[in-house]
């Protein structure tokens, strides 16, 4: 009854209900002052009932700030009372708005309002949204919506510009290299004119910033007019550390070949010395060595570029070097270095905080890699017999990774049982098996630990039984709530046989567009798990599975696909999609993304990545499919 009356009242509150374009349901978050200025403190109360976080005992706000683009994001554990979560913050001088999602503890469960985020704008002494606000919330949904799990959306971004500009067009400047790509997208058929106009607003002006340059450089390119090398000279004369041109030298670093990179991330370490590049070229380069098993040059690499290497990269190649199973001593100590270096990543790091991770958040990826490198080198140790040392990193790696990496809690739940302790160990595997969050031991460890705690009565099979339904249970509700009913864009793409292929050709089955490149890990990793799809649908008329290789990074992508097909055997219909088009008319922002589409040529699910478990993707597959045939 108390909580009924709680929530009447949190109803009929006189607050301004702040959400975007009218979405944010009544009573479920509100905010106080009506109108924030910037530099207030705002109050947030925000009423989970109704969502998926409504049976959460801990709710934590993640909040990002923007003035232009992305500041920084700071996160805040919600105050229950009475079944309204509260918390406050500060805005800055300059903030814009803010962009909110909620979350679980773990970050396992979002609520972001429908992929909108529930958002803030501030107010000037008129009580009128300051200038800038909008365009801002338009950068979220153009560009770093993401971090907040967040849909790209270009046409509402596109709206939200023209509404700010109509208001404030001293201010597109400040916007313009997005504001002009989005013209390009969603309004191709008057691009070539309006473009070009706004590239000679721009000529007018007597300070330009460098993405606005850049932007100028590669239309100007794109249109063959000789403006573009006035512009680049100009870029080079301001901003000589420019990024347009870190990514110039980057790309041609990456078509080298492995000797010639050596030698080239030496001079681009020299002439960008801040460059975010770097570490990514001297990861690649170790990446090299181990891949051709050089592992003797890779350690030699290791000892001379050491402070350039990211500890991640350290461990992933220390874990490289066991599995090889060719020299344990020297993945032993590529380990330990990995352990020192990632110890100091989390407690002295060198690098400043990325404006998309709060305090928090960063601290858990620093404690995450310490953790990831503590189970390599537990691993090694284990494999030389070390067992004790071994024991005592693989708890520490469970406490950092937060019991999020299935791999790490397998190992500690193996010890558990091994030290008698298997209602602690049943306890993490049935967690990550409700979670999806398994790896190809959780099983095995989940029946050794049930079967030898002798509190256990029923019987394993049927115990396990219960859990898997109750997990499937629990995912169909999932599916169900998720579900949408959009149109499909239809595309047309030919194969790599070089027959021409169209969605629309599919209507009255299901079909799956599974969105792909070769560089892109997840997707290869999933790729095993869509090969028991394929292969279970192979007979089934109603079904079609199209694999859309897209993003690509080489120049000849037919060949690159054949060829990839050729080594991997995987009897997948691919289509190339080589000028983006498809995956862009889908809106899609990472890959691998998968959209199911029924039978009426409508989106009715889509997922995005892939969790790391085949045989649960391939089960998400098959419910869904039912669901929407």
């Amino acid at each position: 009854m108390k909580i009924i009356k709680s929530l009447i009242s949190f109803i009929t509150l006189a607050i301004l209900i702040v959400g975007c374009s009218g979405n944010t349901p009544q009573g479920k978050f509100v905010i106080a002052p009506e109108k924030p200025q910037a530099g207030e403190y705002v109050t947030i109360k925000y009423n989970p009932i109704g969502t998926k976080l409504e049976k959460e005992n801990i709710i934590k706000a993640f909040v990002y700030f923007y003035d232009k683009e992305l500041v920084k994001t700071e996160e805040y554990t919600l105050k229950n009372e009475d079944g309204i979560w509260k918390a406050t913050f500060k805005t800055d001088s300059s903030t814009k708005g803010v962009v909110i999602k909620f979350t679980n503890e773990k970050e396992l469960i979002t609520d972001n309002n429908e992929n909108k985020g529930y958002v803030v704008k501030t107010y000037d002494n008129s009580g009128n949204v300051v200038p800038g606000a909008t365009a801002g919330l338009a950068m979220c949904y153009a560009d770093w919506g993401y971090y907040l799990d967040i849909e790209t959306d270009r046409e509402l971004a596109y709206k939200l510009f023209n509404e700010e500009f109509s208001k404030n067009e001293n201010l597109k400047k400040g916007f313009i290299p997005t504001y002009l790509f989005l013209i390009n997208r969603l309004n191709s058929q008057q691009a070539s004119t309006l473009i070009p106009a706004e590239l000679s607003k721009l000529e007018k002006e007597s300070t330009l910033d460098e993405k606005t340059i850049t932007s100028m450089i590669n239309w100007y390119t794109q249109f063959k007019d000789s403006k573009a090398e006035v512009y680049t000279k100009m870029l080079a004369e301001k901003f000589p550390q420019a990024i347009y041109f870190q990514q110039k030298d980057y790309t041609a670093f990456r078509n080298a070949a492995l000797e010639q990179k050596i030698e080239m991330v030496k001079a681009f370490a020299q002439k960008y010395p801040n460059s975010e590049y770097t570490q990514s070229m001297y990861n690649s380069i170790l990446a090299e060595y181990v891949k051709t098993e050089q592992y003797a040059k890779a350690k030699e690499y290791i000892n001379a570029n050491s402070s350039s290497i990211s500890p991640y990269r350290l461990g992933m190649t220390a874990n490289a070097i066991l599995e090889s199973g060719k020299d344990n001593q020297l993945a032993f100590e590529i380990a330990k270095l990995g352990v020192e270096k990632a110890d100091e990543y989390l407690n002295k790091p060198s690098e400043k905080q990325p404006e998309y991770s709060s305090v928090e958040q960063w601290k858990r990826e620093r404690e995450g890699v310490l953790g990831y490198n503590e189970f390599c080198l537990a691993k090694i140790q284990s494999t030389m017999g070390y067992n004790d040392l071994a024991a005592g990193n693989i708890v520490t790696a469970f406490k950092l990774t937060r019991g999020l990496d299935a791999d790490i809690n397998c190992a500690y739940a193996d010890q558990l049982i091994k030290n008698g302790n298997f209602a602690k160990a049943k306890a993490i595997l049935e967690f990550d098996i409700k979670n999806g969050n398994v790896s190809d031991k959780t099983e095995e460890l989940l029946k050794e630990a049930y079967t030898k705690d002798k509190n256990n009565t029923v019987a394993y099979d049927k115990y396990l039984a219960d859990l898997k339904a109750l997990v499937d249970a629990g995912l169909l509700e999932k599916i169900k709530k998720e579900l949408i009913d959009i149109p499909a864009p239809d595309f047309t793409l030919l194969d790599v046989n070089g027959k021409s292929v169209s969605l629309s050709e599919f209507k009255g089955k299901t079909v799956i567009v599974d969105f792909w490149a070769t560089w892109c890990g997840p997707c290869m990793s999933s790729f095993p798990g869509m090969k028991m799809v394929v292969e279970k649908y192979a007979n089934d008329p109603t079904v079609k599975i199209l694999f859309v290789n897209t993003w690509e990074r080489v120049d000849d992508k037919l060949k690159n696909a054949k060829e990839f097909l050729a080594k991997t055997q995987y009897p997948f219909h691919v289509l190339l999609d080589d000028k983006n088009t498809a995956v862009e008319s889908f809106k899609t922002t990472g890959i691998p993304t998968k959209y199911f589409v029924d039978k009426n040529g409508k989106i009715r699910y889509k997922s995005v990545g892939f969790s790391g478990n085949n045989e649960e993707m391939a089960k998400e597959i098959d419910l869904i499919i039912n669901l929407i045939k």
